[in-house]
């Protein structure tokens, strides 16, 4: 009877366990589908948009930046945003994008270099030349897509994953309507970015 007992108990037990350790990878396992479902889920926000040339607005001024006053600038605009998750950074070799990228099981911190062009529309596209996430191997695409669907963008942002692209729109920065900032130049080599402070014409006073 004894030997019964002392047979039965370890058998119990390893049942008990592998039901455990069972449980807990369909829970991992759902965890990481849902976190799937979640990142691929309505974040495609399509091509991106053609430059749009009917301005529709009148040019007060315009004014030349250097390197270190337009991170000023960035970093005061996004600091008006709430839980941001990332910051731009404009360096004489490109622009950055520095943030801390939530995997699921662990947080890694990104770094994105993109090469800046202006549109003739005023506002300023970034084309992902390389991306730096620690030891993870993940795409520029992932990362982006990511952002996008994890964090509540202001409207002067725009990102699209499947190109590997950031559209940045200073004139669409409602904060400071009916005005808005539009880039002329972006040199960042000589240190020089140009813009002009604009007011919208449709955004007539009565």
């Amino acid at each position: 009877m004894d030997k019964t007992n002392r047979s039965y108990k370890p058998k119990r037990f390893y049942k008990i366990g592998f039901f455990i350790v069972s449980g807990l990878l369909l829970a991992l396992i759902i965890v990481l589908i849902v976190g799937a479902l979640r990142l691929f889920a309505n974040v495609d926000q399509g091509q991106m948009p053609s430059v749009n040339n009917d301005h529709n607005s009148a040019e007060l001024l315009s004014f030349q930046l250097t390197r270190e006053q337009t991170n000023t600038l960035l970093t005061d605009l996004m600091n008006e945003e709430e839980d941001m998750p990332f910051q731009f950074q404009v360096e004489e070799d490109g622009v950055y994008l520095t943030g801390e990228l939530d995997l699921f099981v662990s947080s890694v911190n990104l770094s994105m270099s993109f090469n800046p062009e202006v549109r003739e529309d005023g506002s300023l596209l970034l084309e992902a030349e390389n991306l730096s996430a620690g030891a993870a191997s993940i795409s520029a695409e992932y990362a982006l897509r990511m952002f996008a669907q994890f964090s509540d963008l202001p409207e002067w942002v725009q990102l699209y994953p499947e190109e590997e692209a950031v559209l940045i729109e200073l004139q669409e920065f409602e904060e400071i309507a009916p005005y808005g900032l539009r880039f002329h130049s972006v040199n960042l080599m000589e240190d020089h970015i140009e813009l002009s402070l604009i007011r919208k014409e449709d955004a007539t006073a009565n």
